[in-house]
């Protein structure tokens, strides 16, 4: 992780050397990302992108997030490992496409615009996480407590709208993509080979059993996010 920001900042730092400043726009937006907060499929990250304006129709967004609290689906009552996790990211965006940039030389009078735009990120977390199975031959149902610990490489096509007020910006987007994900366990009894998993089809139990290293693999993605900001 460490070597991870100390990329991304280093980029910003070439960009704002590199790109020619546009007249009277602040180049640098900071903006946090609302749902990432509250996400339960994944897990929740606060998550912070720093948008460097290097023309009118061109930017890159360099993103970084940690995880700030323990979601109550991740939390059955065992304390195999300390939950963790982070995000990094970098998003390439393009705004020309649509030919609606208005008052570009004029902020204070506020433009909305549309972009599309490219997102590579990388994400790992680990956390407690549970099943309820049955054995063969077997009637009875039993509780199995293990960690897992989660890679993921993903890349997104998004489209955006980006709404800047003065100093003020507001940034709704959707996506799809390519999720490759890697899930480690550790401390489990649960045989996926031999075992059967009860299923109750619920977002808790969907969680826990993509906790599972058997769902290892590629997947598709589906992102929808709102990021409020401020231009620096």
């Amino acid at each position: 992780m460490k070597y991870a920001s100390l990329f991304i900042f280093s980029l910003i730092i070439y960009c704002g050397t590199k790109a020619q400043k546009q007249p009277d726009e602040k180049p640098l937006t900071l903006k946090l990302d609302m749902l990432t907060l509250i996400n339960d499929f994944t897990f929740p990250v606060a998550q912070l992108s720093l948008e460097k304006r290097l023309s009118k129709q061109f930017s890159i967004s360099p993103e970084i997030g940690v995880q700030p609290y323990n979601p109550k689906l991740s939390s059955p009552d065992t304390s195999l490992v300390k939950w963790n996790g982070f995000r990094v990211g970098m998003e390439c965006r393009y705004y020309g496409l649509f030919k609606n940039i208005r008052n570009y030389n004029k902020p204070e009078r506020g433009r909305a615009e549309k972009y599309i735009s490219l997102n590579l990120f990388y994400r790992q977390n680990q956390y407690n996480s549970r099943v309820t199975y049955y054995k063969p031959n077997d009637t009875a149902t039993y509780n199995d407590s293990f960690a897992a610990n989660k890679k993921a490489w993903g890349i997104n096509a998004i489209f955006g709208i980006q709404i800047t007020k003065k100093r003020f910006v507001a940034n709704f987007y959707g996506g799809i993509g390519l999720l490759s994900r890697f899930t480690k366990n550790r401390f489990r009894e649960f045989d996926y080979g031999t075992d059967e998993l009860e299923r109750n089809f619920t977002v808790s139990d969907f969680r826990q059993q993509s906790s599972l290293e058997e769902n290892s693999g590629v997947i598709g993605n589906v992102i929808l996010g709102i990021r409020l900001g401020l231009r620096l």
